[in-house]
This record gives structure tokens, C-alpha cells and sequence, in this order.
């Protein structure tokens, strides 16, 4: 059909596209932000008992502070959706139609019924069709029928979509489109489930235990303030309820689930910018605890710009024939590959595949196992047929040729980093007893970053290994070109290892040449059996198993298949293996901030508890009034210095050090060590801030409370760099946080607002005294980060 004809259908029938009827929608954002979220509960009891006692001012304050926790909630996580919508747009699947006489690639939802679409392996079927051509077809349609088994397809019958071609390839005319395809009717049981979130599990028992401790020291306070109370009436019980709800809010962690969503989605952004997309967010945290990754040779490692360098021949024009009809690529192909190149350099020789006049008949496809291709078809009304492949495996279906010479030739080339393709053929159908045309070497250069990512890999303490279908000599040459050094290990040696044997060398083995898929996953299991974090690229139908076993799977954006990609956890737009480090790096970024985060929060969280239990514990020592700060103040603190700065903490970049650590094992986001920061952070403050209250009252107090929080977020941007000798703006979102933080503040304390939060304006002696205990604050822990720096008494990793 014509463009035009197109264009009108996808009117009619609308974008093929399945809807997912489980998408997280605004509405039930806010409600999940509300069912279930104790916080909520109590902030809700909260107002309903001020109203009950008539402090409507406590009462709406509350009620305006359960709408900001709400809307926190709602605002990080409708982000996070729409950032995990926006990665899914960026692998979104394009397909390949007939339209205006000529293939043409389409997005898959732009296809119509009607479009004649072209099916390679590989290639996940964008929508039911009628078969109307094909050649060794096989369609895994697990998704639809639950069976693992390949299955044949004839002419006439259907394919559908959502369903994969395994091998050979296919025309079909499609017939629905969209919700009106089978699988569109089955979406519900298809839909894709997300791996559980070992991040999440690990930050929800930290809130736990931080809920369980917040309860207990608050109901100490309110007991305390109950017998401390001079007259005990209801009012005053009703005060303390006030308080004591106040307190356990402050210390509740609600603020983790909304950075830890904030963080992976961030994180995921950064990634997608840097060309790596993430296909499921969980994954996330494991990269960072990658220690090898298995990695391809072409395309990934090297460019993937193929281009014909070397040729050998004693009938060029049967050489370029074969290499023109033995193709797959359409004519004005990308440029990449090996196909491509071939077809360009035929076109230098002034060799067209329109001018030969051939008809394919019949095909055998190239698949990693056979590493061949063959086409028989007629030529000039006579049958021919012609194979390209592995130098290996085309020569032994020749005849009448110079073995020794084209041998030398070969080791020659692959011993220079060239990928070699032999080509034959005959003047009749048949697989044998070919007549062997000539060889042509491809240059496939390195990406010249390869060389300084696999050294920072090194350093991180990740092993890499490079994996190839070429030849050993080839192999050993491009490892030379990027520095990677080991042993070497091809496909026939490993066939003949047990299990146990390839466990004891894959260790010390760097390059596996001539393999074929199925030794992937075997590569992958005696890594995993060593105990080992694997991280393995594929981009083939045959790559899928591997990529499945391995933890982290990372599939091609560009040239891959659909069926790697619908299996990897990770899809490189740009295949580039320096981008596996980037993402390496990025996982352990969002690890180390949600340590900070949880750290800091802990910290700020104790120090709020502490205060207050303390502060009552001590008034008739020294005759303080009780409770040192009130209700509202406690929440304000909670919302304005507690969570504000602490969201930023998903926004801290890389620390320079963060790929000089061996990859941790399962890790735990609090440490001892980490613990003991939190308590020491938490206790600092308390003193600070009950010295001030001490000399100067409770406005004060609040005034110091608030600076030092923001203080402490600084400096837990960084667990080893100083604060002093840092500039400010290294995370501009915190210093913004910091700025609203300490501009609210002045509103409550100067503006008419302060009656509501009873406080009282404040003169310079004042703000000095809380800026002088942030600076001993700032001062004591860069001392203590100087002497860690020497004696490492505190290890962080």
C-alpha cells in the first residue's frame, strides 16, 4: 500500500497498541499515597482531636501538613512514573513494512491492517497476519499458548503478535492491529511482572525497626509530660496526645519509599541519557554489585562499522555476485554489519543485486550454530546456488582448491584483527562439492573508549571477558588493541569440558573464541557457580537463555533482536561496552545516596526523639520548660528540614572514588559503622541544640534544630570528603532545599504566621549563637572525616 493508504488506516483503526489496563493513573497515586500510610492515620487523628478540643488553628495547620505529605508522595512518585513511561518509549520497537513498492522501517504503532510487513529471527510480530511467503519458519508463541516448543508455520496461516520468530523468515498480511489482536484480548495474563525490588525490602526493614523505636521513645515523653504536669486535665492530656503524635511523626521514615522511588527513577534517567535503558528497575542495585562482565565482541567492544578491507580472489566477479545474492540487507542498507559492508563494496566493483536478475527460491538462513548462509534460486533461467561463512565451514564444502594457501591467508588476516568470510557456489542446487569463490576481509576497529572503561573496570574490582564467534587469532589481536589480557579458551575446547572443569578455568579465562550462544549460558552458570555477579551481553534469538541466567542481561539497541531485548534487564542504545561501565557506576551511585539519605535521616530523626525525651528528662534539673519544641514546630521540622534536603540526596552525582571499591556483596544499605554515624550526628545535635535552649529558650532552639539539619545534610553529601573544603553547589538541589528550608524558617519566626507556631522574632545575638553551633557541628565532623581519611577507623564500603 502507498504511505497515503497508511496514514488513512491509522485513522481508522488507531495506533496499534495495546493498552495496559493496570497503568498507574494520578487518582490512584494519591489514593496509594493515603491507604495504608500510618502517617497519614495519625496526622488525621491529630487534627480530628484539635477540632474535638477547639485548637482550629492546630487543627487546620495539621490538616494543611497531611495534604503537603500527600502531595510530597504523589508529586516524587508521579515523576518516577512518567520517567519509567519515558524509558519505555525509548525502546519502543520499530518494524519492517512494504509501502510505496519499497521496505521501509515504521514504528511498530504505526502499523495498519493491510501492511505487508516483512519477518526476520528475531523479531517480535507486531500484529496478526496471514503468512504469505516464508522460509524455515519458527515462532515461539509461548506468551499466547503456555508452550516452549518451537512451531512451523505454513503459507495461509496466521502469526500473531506479541509472539517472536526463532528462525527463518516470513511476509504476512496483517489483519488487526492493537486491542484487537489475540494477545490485545489476553493482555491481563500476559502483562509483564516486575522483579521484586531487594532495595525496597531492605529499606522497609529499616523503617520498621525506625517505627518501632519512634513509638517507644515517644510514649516515654508523653508519660513523662504527664508526670511532670502540674494539674493533669483532659485539656492538658489532650496536648500531650498532640505532642507525643507530633514526635512519632517526626521520627517515622515516610520520606524513604519517596526517595527511593525518586533515586531508581533519577537514576534510570541519567542512565537513559548516557544510552542505557533500564527494562526493569530492579536491576538497579545489582549493577553496582556486578564483578564480571561477559561481553561481545562485535559491536560492543569494537564499533560494528563494518567495512571490506582485504579481499582474495581468482574470480572477483563470481565473489561479488555471491556476495550481493547470499544477503539479506536491503539495498541502501544502515552501513553496519557484515551484509552491509559486503553490498557496499560490491557496489565499488560496479556489482548491483537488481542487475543479476536472480530469484530466490529458497534459503537457509545464518544462524551462530551452522555460521553460514545459503541461497538457491535461478539466474538466467539456470539454478545456482551460493553460500557465504566461516572460512571453516564453507571450505569444507568445497572442492579443487588451495587449502594450504587460503589457510595461510586466513591466519594471516584473523591475525590482524580481520573478520574473514568465505564465499562459494555452484551452477546447480546443492550445499557440497562447491566451487570456492574467494575470502574478504572486514575491519572492525575498537571503540577507542573500550581501553580506558576496561581499565576502570579493573580498578572497581570487575573482571571483563570478551566473547566471540571469530576466529582465536582475531580475537587475540582486537584484546591486544584495548589492553585486556588472560587466557584463552575457544568453542571446540570448551565442548569437551565437563561442568566442573569449565569452573576451574573460567576464572583466568579473558577470551572465549568461536563460540556459539549455547556456550554463553554455560559460561554464565560456572561463573554464577563461583559466586560470582555476571553481567552478560547478547543480541541474538539464541542469546536469550544466557541473558536470562545472567544477573544483569544487556541486550543491543541497535541491531539486536526483540527477543534479547525482551529478556534483558539493560538495552545499550548505543551497544557500546563503555556504557555498561556508566551503568555500572550509576548502580553504585544510587546505593551509596540511599545510604546517605537513610544515614541522614536516621540522624536527624534520633536527634528529634532525643531532644525532646531529654529535654523533659532534664527540665527539673535545671527548670526548662516542657516540651522544648511544640507539636507543630515538630512537624514543621520533619517536613521543611528532614525530608526537603533529604529528597535531594537522589540527585548527588558520582563521587570520584566510586568505582576504586571492589563490588559489594549483598550489602546492607546501615552498616554498624554507619549506625554509629547516624548516633553520633543524632547526639551531637541534641547537645548543640539543648545548649541553646539552655541559654536562650525555645524559638531558639527551633532556629538551631533547623540549621544544624541542614548543616548535617551537607555533610553527609559525602561520607569521606570534607565540607569545608567543598563548594556548596556540588548538589545545586540541596542548596535550593537549604535555601527553602532556611526561608520558610524566617517566615515562621518573623511573619505574622509566628503566632501558630508560637514563636517569637529573634535578634543577631540569636542567629549567631545557632550559626556558631552549626559551624562546631560542620567542624567536628570534617575533623573526624580528616582522621578517617588516615586511619580508616571507619570503613564505608
Amino acid at each position: 500500500m502507498s504511505s497515503q493508504e497508511a496514514a488513512k488506516l491509522l485513522v481508522q483503526w488507531g495506533p496499534n497498541k495495546i493498552i495496559n489496563p493496570d497503568a498507574v493513573s494520578a487518582v490512584r497515586i494519591v489514593l496509594a499515597q493515603i491507604k495504608g500510610n500510618l502517617i497519614v492515620y495519625l496526622l488525621i487523628l491529630a487534627a480530628l482531636i484539635s477540632f474535638l478540643i477547639r485548637e482550629n488553628v492546630t487543627g487546620v495547620t495539621v490538616t494543611g501538613v497531611i495534604f503537603l505529605v500527600v502531595g510530597m508522595g504523589f508529586f516524587q512518585e508521579y515523576r518516577a512514573e512518567n520517567a519509567v513511561a519515558r524509558l519505555r518509549e525509548m525502546t519502543a520497537a520499530s518494524s519492517t513494512v512494504v509501502r510505496d513498492g519499497q521496505e521501509q522501517s515504521v514504528p511498530t504503532t504505526a502499523v495498519v491492517p493491510g501492511d505487508t510487513v516483512i519477518l526476520r529471527a528475531g523479531e517480535k510480530i507486531p500484529a496478526d497476519g496471514k503468512i504469505t511467503q516464508l522460509s524455515q519458519l519458527a515462532v515461539d508463541e509461548a506468551v499466547l499458548t503456555g508452550e516452549s516448543e518451537p512451531i512451523t508455520k505454513k503459507v495461509g496461516e496466521m502469526v500473531f503478535a506479541g509472539t517472536y520468530i526463532l528462525a527463518g523468515r516470513a511476509t504476512a498480511t496483517i489483519q488487526h492491529t492493537g486491542m484487537s489482536t489475540k494477545f490485545g484480548q489476553i493482555v491481563k495474563l500476559v502483562a509483564r511482572t516486575e522483579k521484586e525490588l531487594p532495595l525496597a525490602g531492605k529499606v522497609n526493614n529499616i523503617a520498621r525497626v525506625m517505627v518501632v523505636i519512634a513509638i517507644i521513645i515517644s510514649a516515654l515523653t508523653g508519660f513523662l509530660l504527664i508526670v511532670r504536669a502540674p494539674v493533669v486535665t483532659m485539656e492538658t492530656l489532650v496536648h500531650i496526645l498532640v505532642v507525643v503524635i507530633a514526635l512519632m511523626v517526626s521520627a517515622f521514615p515516610e520520606g524513604m519509599p519517596v526517595v527511593l522511588a525518586t533515586s531508581l527513577a533519577m537514576g534510570a534517567s541519567r542512565m537513559a541519557k548516557k544510552n542505557a535503558i533500564v527494562n526493569r528497575m530492579s536491576i538497579i542495585e545489582t549493577l553496582g554489585e556486578t564483578t564480571v562482565i561477559c561481553a561481545d565482541k562485535t559491536g560492543t567492544i569494537t564499533t560494528g562499522q563494518m567495512t571490506v578491507e582485504k579481499v582474495f580472489s581468482k574470480n572477483l566477479e563470481k565473489l561479488w555476485q555471491a556476495a550481493v545474492l547470499c544477503n539479506d540487507t536491503p539495498a541502501g542498507g544502515n552501513g553496519r554489519g557484515t551484509e552491509a559492508a559486503l553490498l557496499a563494496a560490491a557496489a565499488k566493483e560496479k556489482v548491483f543485486r537488481e542487475d543479476l536478475n536472480f530469484t530466490r527460491e529458497e534459503e537457509i538462513p545464518f544462524s551462530s550454530e551452522k555460521k553460514m548462509m545459503a541461497v538457491f534460486g535461478k539466474m538466467g533461467g539456470k539454478n545456482y546456488s551460493f553460500i557465504k561463512g566461516a572460512p571453516e565451514v564453507v571450505l569444507a564444502r568445497c572442492k579443487n582448491f588451495n587449502k594450504t594457501e587460503i589457510e595461510k591467508i586466513n591466519q594471516e588476516w584473523t591475525g590482524a584483527a580481520y573478520r574473514t568470510i568465505a564465499l562459494a557456489g555452484r551452477p546447480s542446487r546443492g550445499e557440497t562439492n562447491l566451487t570456492f569463490f574467494g575470502l574478504v576481509g572486514l575491519a572492525d576497529p575498537p571503540r577507542p573508549e573500550v581501553k580506558e572503561a576496561i581499565v576502570e573496570a579493573r580498578a572497581a574490582g570487575i573482571a571483563v571477558k570478551m566473547i566471540t564467534g571469530d576466529h582465536r587469532q582475531t580475537a587475540l589481536a582486537v584484546a591486544g588493541q584495548i589492553g585486556l589480557t588472560g587466557e584463552v579458551l575457544e568453542g571446540t575446547k570448551l565442548d569437551q569440558m565437563t561442568d566442573d572443569e569449565l569452573g576451574r578455568v573460567v576464572a583466568q579465562t579473558a577470551i572465549f573464541a568461536r563460540v556459539r550462544p549455547e556456550h554463553k549460558l554455560r559460561i554464565v552458570k560456572a561463573l554464577r557457580s563461583l559466586g560470582e555477579v555476571v553481567t552478560m551481553t547478547g543480541d541474538g534469538v539464541n542469546d536469550s537463555p544466557a541473558l536470562k541466567e545472567a544477573h544483569i542481561g544487556v541486550a543491543m539497541g541497535i541491531g539486536g533482536t526483540d527477543v534479547a531485548r525482551s529478556v534483558a534487564d539493560l538495552t545499550l542504545k548505543d551497544n557500546n561496552f563503555a556504557t555498561i561501565v556508566t551503568a555500572i557506576r550509576e548502580g553504585r551511585t544510587i546505593f551509596n545516596n540511599m545510604r546517605k539519605f537513610v544515614t541522614y535521616q536516621l540522624s536527624c530523626n534520633l536527634a528529634e526523639l532525643a531532644i525532646l525525651f531529654f529535654g523533659v528528662l532534664l527540665a527539673p534539673l535545671f527548670g526548662w520548660q516542657t516540651p522544648v519544641l511544640l507539636a507543630l514546630q515538630i512537624l514543621f521540622l520533619n517536613l521543611v528540614t528532614d525530608d526537603l534536603p533529604a529528597i535531594t540526596f537522589a540527585f548527588n552525582r558520582s563521587s570520584q572514588d566510586v568505582m576504586d571499591e571492589p563490588p559489594r556483596k549483598k550489602p546492607e544499605i546501615l552498616t554498624n559503622r554507619l549506625i554509629l554515624v547516624a548516633f553520633l550526628a543524632g547526639g551531637l545535635m541534641t547537645v548543640l541544640t539543648l545548649l541553646v535552649f539552655g541559654l536562650a529558650g525555645r524559638t531558639e532552639a527551633l532556629l538551631a534544630l533547623i540549621i544544624l539539619e541542614v548543616a548535617n545534610a551537607f555533610n553527609f553529601r559525602s561520607l569521606r570528603q570534607q565540607s569545608l573544603t567543598r563548594s556548596p553547589l556540588t548538589n545545586g538541589y540541596l542548596f535550593g532545599a537549604a535555601g527553602l528550608s532556611l526561608v520558610l524558617s524566617l517566615a515562621i519566626i518573623y511573619l505574622p504566621i509566628n503566632t501558630v507556631f508560637e514563636t517569637t522574632p529573634l535578634g543577631g545575638r540569636e542567629w549567631l549563637m545557632a550559626l556558631a553551633a552549626a559551624f562546631v557541628f560542620i567542624l567536628i565532623f570534617d575533623f573526624l572525616k580528616f582522621l578517617n581519611a588516615r586511619f580508616r577507623f571507619l570503613d564505608f564500603s
